[in-house]
């Protein structure tokens, strides 16, 4: 290679982007077309498109042209390297009556798995001096009248399965649900709980064998009550799991995608991938073993600090020590088929109650 190519390439190479996926999937939504249609309205190729939601870099000038066709500047596309956000850096307006956000506190946006994209935040009750809450942001502004419906159910969920268990201690404490702005910017406000997430608390360290069984003991007592109800939570993953600083009760939160199982409903087969979610729930099936499937993956993960496939995730639980019963019912749980998977939650909590009596870990 000489000299001329090598300098050439390297222009190539610095002229490398990377986007936000998520802030790119939000902008397909609003468009509410295909993605094959956003790239060719975009006037981009569909390959670099599918690059971009994949993580991959490209070149500067695509995103320039993608921006251009969004009318926003390009710095709202790009992958930025700090999560920090200042409230101004909303990309639609949110300005609600009964709350105001904490500055500092909003996360970054983020994209569930049935793609609706929202935004958690910190927020301070105008009226009533010390009283805070953990807001979810959704905005479906552009999206057609059509798809709006679609997302009502999923947007409401969260609420009506709070109501629905408003007093068990493992569930957050819904203040409020409203759409603003003709349903564009749909906000659902929890009581504020003080504490992190099971993942984020995972990845900063080991935690000890008494606590992993006291976090699943109230992870199962709460799938129990969605069961119980006739519910099914579908999308239970550690970081939508919250575990206050005082270690109190642990408390599962972000149930929009769970499932009513007395209504009927349909599931997107577009829904993103989700390793701690059962394999059948993307073909439309629901039913109470895929929450124990969920289960026993988080379970996994606290154990191992990440989540190898099956049956090395088998092997990781009969590897433990837990007697002989409870290991079992674990490794069964994580079946792929939902046929070999145990029923009952319920005698899960049991097998929980005598590990921890029998052999603290």
């Amino acid at each position: 290679m000489n000299e001329s190519d090598s300098r050439r390439l390297k222009r190539e190479y610095l002229d490398l982007r990377q986007v936000d996926s998520t802030k790119l999937l939000w902008h397909i939504r609003r468009k509410s077309v295909s993605k094959s249609r956003f790239a060719d309205d975009m006037q981009i190729g569909r390959t670099s498109l599918y690059r971009m939601l994949e993580g991959q870099p490209v070149k500067h000038e695509t995103i320039e042209q993608v921006a251009r066709s969004l009318s926003i500047d390009v710095s709202e596309l790009l992958l930025s390297d700090s999560d920090e956000c200042c409230v101004d850096s909303m990309l639609s307006p949110w300005d609600h009556p009964e709350w105001e956000i904490v500055p500092g506190t909003q996360l970054p946006l983020e994209a569930m798995s049935n793609g609706l994209i929202l935004r958690i935040a910190k927020v301070r009750h105008r009226r009533l001096p010390g009283e805070f809450g953990r807001a979810k942001i959704y905005d479906i502004t552009g999206m057609s009248s059509a798809v709006r419906q679609q997302c009502h159910q999923a947007l409401t969920r969260h609420a009506l399965v709070c109501r629905q268990l408003k007093n068990n201690p493992h569930f957050p404490v819904n203040l409020t649900m409203t759409a603003q702005f003709d349903d564009s910017v749909w906000t659902t406000v929890d009581q504020w709980i003080d504490g992190e997430s099971l993942a984020m608390w995972r990845s900063r360290e080991s935690l000890p064998g008494q606590t992993i069984l006291k976090v699943m003991s109230d992870v199962a007592r709460a799938v129990g009550a969605l069961h119980s109800s006739q519910i099914v939570a579908r999308e239970l993953c550690p970081k939508r799991i919250l575990t206050p600083v005082d270690q109190g009760s642990t408390v599962v939160t972000d149930l929009e995608l769970s499932k009513l199982l007395s209504f009927r409903g349909t599931v997107s087969a577009a829904w993103q991938t989700n390793p701690f979610r059962a394999p059948e729930i993307s073909g439309g099936e629901s039913r109470c073993q895929a929450d124990l499937f969920s289960i026993a993956r988080i379970w996994v993960f606290l154990l191992a600090g990440h989540l190898p496939e099956f049956p090395d995730d088998q092997q990781i639980v009969l590897n433990h020590g837990y007697t002989a019963e409870l290991s079992q019912f674990i490794s069964s749980s994580l079946s792929p088929s939902w046929r070999k998977r145990p029923v009952s939650v319920n005698d899960l909590c049991h097998l929980i109650t005598l590990q921890s009596e029998a052999a603290p870990r």
